[in-house]
């Protein structure tokens, strides 16, 4: 992640934002199926 943001430096907040969305998205879906552990993004 660290990557990206060295790359795109003007869009790093937004890239932040929705790394943060996606993680929670994610979580919310593996707890609704039953998997804590199946996805964890980096």
């Amino acid at each position: 992640m660290l990557i990206y943001v060295n790359f795109f430096m003007p869009n790093a907040c937004l890239l932040a934002l929705a790394s943060v969305i996606l993680r929670l998205i994610i979580s919310f879906m593996a707890r609704r199926n039953g998997c804590v552990f199946c996805f964890n993004p980096l």
